[in-house]
């Protein structure tokens, strides 16, 4: 894990932050700022088929849309094949963390194992931990270091 930050306006907090991970098979990139003065709160995940986004600040028929785009290889090179419009996948409009808490107390009402448990949140930690770790060492950390 690569974590970079910066302190813009007041030292020492960060104002941004680019998280980079690596497990090999799979990356991934995140990136905060609590300096974008336009709300955005956007998951994008992207495949060997194309790309899913979820956009929270859009309407409920909109939030999800997946995207054909991907690259075919060509001899050498390769083709990029371009999804402007995108496919939507309507949501029910319902509140997520409602849910969690109704599913938390179902779990406990019924002695039941939740979705997250509390193994999860501590993996979370740890990747936070890391990602500390990450900034002040400036370096790449080893996320197995601290899982």
């Amino acid at each position: 894990m690569l974590a970079v930050g910066h302190s813009h306006f007041v030292r020492p907090y960060l104002d941004t932050c680019t998280l980079s991970l690596d497990y090999g098979a799979q990356q991934a990139t995140i990136y905060l700022s609590r300096l974008n003065w336009q709300k955005e709160q956007k998951l994008v995940v992207i495949g060997d088929k194309g790309a899913a986004v979820f956009d929270d600040t859009k309407p409920w028929d909109q939030k999800a849309t997946f995207y054909k785009n991907y690259a075919e290889p060509q001899g050498k090179g390769f083709t990029l094949h371009k999804d402007f419009e995108g496919e939507g996948e309507p949501l029910k409009p319902e509140e997520p963390l409602r849910l969690e808490l109704e599913h938390f107390l179902e779990s406990i009402l019924h002695h039941r194992q939740p979705l997250t448990a509390g193994r999860d949140a501590i993996k979370v930690i740890q990747l936070l931990v890391a990602a500390d770790e990450s900034l002040k060492k400036q370096s790449w950390v080893s996320i197995a270091e601290f899982l």
